[in-house]
């Protein structure tokens, strides 16, 4: 709706995420844990950017940034691109470093999806296309979970903000 130009349904839409619905039962208890996610933090902050909201926008672009699950690292960096402190230089090398930081610690035999995604996701982020390619791949082989095949879909086609 935001990019449709849409902002008083796109901010209220945004602005209501969070308020049960009738006759829907997971959003009574089941959407806070991705309603605190760096990925729709981030997005919540780009519909307030586009809707021209710039303080809505900023504090949530901090809040995204302040992430630091490892589901959440690509997206906090994105949302820290935002932010009017922004030094590529170090939140370059923090990238890096977090990138090798998963790489290293992977703590099963087998990554699934959603580690592949995520994996992929950071790679993306620090310019590893090739590598992020591979990552998403392995990621659409391995089995569904949390929305990966959708999730990696998206990145794939270039349609993560």
């Amino acid at each position: 709706m935001a990019q449709q130009g849409e902002c008083s349904d796109a901010i209220k839409a945004v602005d209501d995420l969070a308020q049960p619905v009738p006759d829907l039962a997971f959003t009574r208890d089941g959407l806070e844990p991705f309603l605190q996610s760096a990925r729709f933090t981030y997005l919540i902050g780009n519909v307030y950017k586009s809707c021209k909201v710039p303080d809505k926008a900023l504090s949530s672009f901090k809040q995204a940034a302040e992430k630091s699950s490892f589901g959440d690292e690509a997206w906090a960096w994105k949302a820290s691109q935002q932010l009017p402190d922004f030094d590529h230089g170090s939140a370059k090398q923090k990238l890096q470093s977090i990138l090798e930081r998963v790489k290293k610690s992977d703590s099963s035999d087998s990554p699934g999806g959603w580690w592949f995604y995520n994996v992929g996701m950071l790679d993306a982020c620090s310019g590893n296309i090739q590598q992020a390619a591979r990552e998403f791949r392995e990621a659409l082989l391995s089995p569904d979970i949390l929305m990966t095949y959708h999730l990696t879909r998206l990145a794939m086609s270039g349609n993560n903000p």
